[in-house]
């Protein structure tokens, strides 16, 4: 099986105003690099460590479209070297954006070989044709 190249999802964080005097947080906007992405929400690596529970507005691009979608931090964990992981998980996805990142996932999934597989003559465990 042919695996696809990795493409990169760089994805744009606007923070929810009414939230930033609350959570001490002095930037609008941050550009961060998607780790991965569900149908329910998105991992990112920023080099800007918002806390849980910050709403944000992200915005990126799948197959010639721009996606906007509300979000809340749900964890965040520093990673070293001024970076942090971000887990934001998506509120009031509608039925078009969700089909959307549910093609991109499909469609960019990075598929590993069997290892284990069921023959007539027993297991094959770990054997690559």
């Amino acid at each position: 099986m042919r695996r696809k190249p990795k493409i990169p999802l760089k994805v744009e964080l606007k923070i929810d105003s009414s939230l930033k005097g609350r959570f001490n947080i002095l930037i609008e906007s941050i550009e961060a690099r998607a780790l991965d992405i569900s149908p329910s929400g998105i991992g990112m690596l920023s080099e800007i460590f918002l806390p849980q529970g910050v709403l944000v507005d992200l915005q990126f691009k799948i197959k010639h479209r721009i996606v906007k979608i509300k979000g809340e931090i749900r964890s965040a964990i520093s990673v070293g070297e001024g970076l942090s992981r971000l887990g934001i998980k998506f509120v009031n996805l509608n039925k078009k954006e969700s089909r959307l990142i549910k093609d991109f996932i499909e469609e960019h999934e990075k598929r590993r070989p069997v290892r284990l597989k069921l023959s007539s003559k027993g297991f094959d465990y770990g054997k690559r044709k």
